[in-house]
C-alpha cells in the first residue's frame, strides 16, 4: 500500500485544527502520514497537537516559527515520505472516502488528480458544491483540464489536488513564499509544466470548504494580483502552444471575479479597464456565452455606469442561487 501524505500548515488554528486533524485520521485508507506544520500559533493549538500526536503515532507535529503559511508548506513537503502529497488546510476538512478515492484515480498514466469540494459557511449546513466534469487529459489537451477546473473554481487552490511526491522533489518545486495570494496557483501551474502524464477530474466533492469572512475571497484589495496569475497561466498556454480562447474565456473569468469581489466605484472600474487584458479581449475574437458575452461587450464600449449595474445584477443572480461567496 502507498504511503499518502496529508500536510497541514496552521497558526492560531485552536478553534478548528482539532476537527481538520480528525478528519484526516478518520480516512478509510488508513496508510497516511499526516503532517502538522504549526506556523509559531500564540494560541492552544500547540497544546491540541501535541496531544492529538501524543494518540496517533500517523501524526507527524512539527513546531515552527512563524514564516508563513507558503513556508509552512514548504516544510511540510520537505518531511513528507509519501509517495502521494495532499494538503488540507487547518480550517478546512476532509471527507472519509477523501485519499481513498484520489489514490484510486492514479494510474501509472496520471500524474496529478483533481476533485471537487462542498461549500460551508461557518457551522451552517452545506451551501454548494464545486464539482469539475470527469476525464483524463493528456499533455496536449492539459489546457482542456485547466479550463474546466477554472469553470468550477478548482484549479487555484492546493487542497482538492493529490500530487506525486517524486515530481515535486525533482523539479524543486516550493511555495513562493515572497507573495500572500496567487502561490497556490503558481504552484500548480509550475507542477502541470513540470508533468508528462495525464491530469485527471474526479467528478466528487471530497473536500469541505469552510468560508472565512477574514479569507482572501473577501478582501477587495487583490484584484491586481488576480491579474498578475493571469500572465503565469499565459506562460503555460504559450509553452504547450494551446489554444488561446481558452486563456481569453479565462480572461473573461478572472474580470468577471475581480467586478464580483470588490467594492465597485467608477474609479475601481476605470482602473480594471485599463489593465492590458481588457484592450487585448476588446479586439480579439474568440468565443464566449452568457453572462462573459455581456460583460465583454461592457468592456469593449467602455460603459463604466453600465458595468456597474451588471455587476449588481450579476451579484443578485449569484445569492439568488445560493452560490455568492461573501463578496463585498
Amino acid at each position: 500500500m502507498e504511503l499518502i501524505s496529508i500536510v497541514i500548515p496552521v497558526y492560531n488554528g485552536e478553534k478548528t485544527i482539532e476537527q481538520a486533524i480528525v478528519s484526516a485520521q478518520a480516512q478509510t485508507y488508513q496508510n497516511i502520514e499526516i503532517v502538522v506544520v504549526n506556523d509559531g500559533s500564540k494560541d492552544h493549538t500547540d497544546f491540541i497537537c501535541r496531544k492529538l500526536a501524543s494518540k496517533d503515532c500517523r501524526i507527524r507535529y512539527f513546531a515552527t516559527p512563524n514564516s508563513g503559511v507558503s513556508a509552512a508548506r514548504n516544510f511540510g513537503i520537505q518531511h513528507s515520505n509519501g509517495t502521494y502529497l495532499a494538503f488540507l488546510d487547518s480550517d478546512d476538512a476532509l471527507y472519509p472516502n477523501f485519499v481513498q478515492e484520489m489514490l484510486s484515480a492514479f494510474t501509472k498514466e496520471v500524474d496529478l488528480v483533481c476533485c471537487g469540494y462542498d461549500v460551508f459557511r461557518g457551522n451552517q449546513n452545506k451551501n454548494f458544491s464545486q464539482v469539475p466534469a470527469p476525464g483524463a487529459f493528456s499533455a496536449e489537451y492539459y489546457y482542456q483540464a485547466i479550463e474546466i477546473m477554472q469553470e468550477q473554481k478548482c484549479l487555484n487552490v492546493l487542497w482538492n489536488k493529490m500530487f506525486r511526491k517524486r515530481v515535486i522533489i525533482e523539479f524543486s518545486l516550493n511555495m513562493d513564499t515572497s507573495i500572500s495570494m496567487g502561490e497556490d496557483l503558481i504552484f500548480v501551474l509550475s507542477y502541470i509544466q513540470c508533468i508528462t502524464g495525464q491530469v485527471r477530474l474526479v467528478e466528487k466533492a471530497l473536500y469541505r470548504y469552510y468560508i472565512s469572512i477574514n479569507g482572501l475571497q473577501a478582501n477587495s484589495a487583490n484584484w491586481q494580483l488576480r491579474f498578475e496569475q493571469l500572465q503565469d497561466i499565459r506562460l503555460l498556454y504559450d509553452k504547450f502552444k494551446y489554444p488561446l480562447d481558452g486563456f481569453y474565456l479565462e480572461a473573461m473569468r478572472t474580470i468577471y471575479v475581480v467586478l464580483l469581489e470588490n467594492r465597485n466605484s467608477t474609479k475601481s472600474i476605470k482602473d480594471i479597464l485599463k489593465q492590458p487584458i481588457c484592450a487585448e479581449i476588446s479586439k480579439t475574437s474568440f468565443r464566449c456565452g452568457g453572462k462573459y458575452a455581456v460583460l465583454r461587450a461592457l468592456i469593449k464600449a467602455q460603459k463604466v455606469s453600465l458595468i456597474l449595474l451588471a455587476v449588481k445584477f450579476f451579484r443578485l443572480l449569484k445569492k439568488a442561487s445560493n452560490q455568492a461567496f461573501d463578496w463585498n
